[in-house]
């Protein structure tokens, strides 16, 4: 069963009666059991708390950037990171003004931060755009860098896929993705999603 095909949606009506076979909020209550457990973290459970308050108040009100704010300010975080792709720079040039204006300290790390070379990821020339002595993204990097400033919430602003992969892992404090990097798009990856010409001309979906 995927819920993605699911037409039944009981786990949001609770009309469990009606559900459909393979339903996991029916086959894996032990998983969720455990998943409930999570909650009795304060942190974990103030970031629900927050969250919901943030969807209810903002809805169809408030754009990504303006429940960011609100959602940092109402979790008591000062100090955020932003973790951005050098493609990227300027949006992440305002992103610092607006959050700065709103008295947020922040701590900004590029995708080339430190230097690396393609050559240490053992990465050979065809995949590179000169040669494997081009610096590359370092994702890692920049994780290990807001680490260092003991960032309370990091932010990815257009990392590449794989990189933000990285990032995310490696990173200690708790990370919200701002923008999804789609050069085709301009960086609006659900594009493919809603348009018939994108989902023929490169998935052949009708």
């Amino acid at each position: 069963m995927q819920c993605s095909k699911c037409n039944k949606l009981v786990c949001s009506s609770m009309e469990y009666d009606k559900a459909p076979d393979g339903c996991p909020t029916i086959e894996k209550k032990e998983v969720f059991k455990k998943a409930r457990k999570k909650l009795e973290n304060p942190k974990i459970l103030k970031t629900s708390q927050v969250a919901a308050h943030v969807e209810v108040t903002g809805y169809m009100k408030w754009p990504r950037v303006q429940e960011l704010i609100v959602f940092a300010n109402k979790m008591g975080y000062k100090k955020l990171g932003i973790a951005f792709c050098i493609g990227l720079k300027e949006e992440a040039k305002v992103l610092t003004q607006i959050l700065e204006k709103n008295d947020f300290e922040v701590v900004t790390g590029i995708c080339t931060i430190g230097s690396l070379q393609k050559k240490e990821m053992k990465i050979p020339d065809q995949d590179t755009f000169t040669t494997a002595e081009e610096v590359g993204c370092n994702p890692i990097g920049q994780a290990y860098f807001l680490n260092s400033e003991n960032t309370d919430l990091n932010i990815v602003v257009g990392l590449c896929i794989g990189h933000d992969i990285n990032f995310i892992k490696h990173s200690e404090a708790p990370t919200t993705v701002l923008i999804v990097k789609d050069r085709v798009t301009t960086h609006n990856p659900v594009a493919v999603l809603y348009s018939r010409y994108y989902k023929n001309k490169y998935f052949d979906i009708d």
